[in-house]
């Protein structure tokens, strides 16, 4: 047998063996709601009062639901409110209801302490959030 027969034949056999080594499922064989993303930078945070870049943005925005999200053609979406804000008499206050069934991934109810406390957080000049000001904050 000539070398290039034997070479030929040694790479058939080893694409066969390797080929056994795949599974059904692809690279992946986790099943149920997984979500993976290829990042093109590390996060800076998780934190939403403290996110500044574009990356960590976008993973929050996919991760955490807000009170209202943008559809398409960037219209207001209900997130986890129930429906849009009611304005008071004296239009100094807006009231939000939440949906009964949104929840955190653990289990328990979304309030609407959870959002009082990010609000809060972010316009406290303690966590130094670079949005603040938006928020009415510094």
């Amino acid at each position: 047998m000539t070398r290039k027969l034997k070479t030929l034949i040694l790479i058939f056999v080893a694409t066969i063996a390797l080929s056994g080594c795949a599974n059904d499922d692809g690279i992946y064989s986790d099943k149920g709601q997984v979500f993976r993303k290829i990042l093109s930078a590390d996060l800076t945070s998780l934190d939403t009062s403290l996110i500044t870049d574009e990356i960590s943005s976008e993973v929050t925005a996919q991760t955490f639901e807000g009170l209202y999200t943008l559809g398409k053609g960037d219209k207001p979406v209900l997130g986890v409110a129930k429906a849009f804000p009611e304005k008071s008499k004296d239009g100094k206050t807006l009231k939000v209801k939440l949906r009964s069934d949104a929840k955190w991934s653990n289990g328990d109810k979304v309030t609407a302490q959870d959002f009082v406390y990010a609000w809060r957080k972010t316009v406290d000049p303690k966590t130094g959030s670079e949005f603040a000001y938006i928020m009415g904050g510094h």
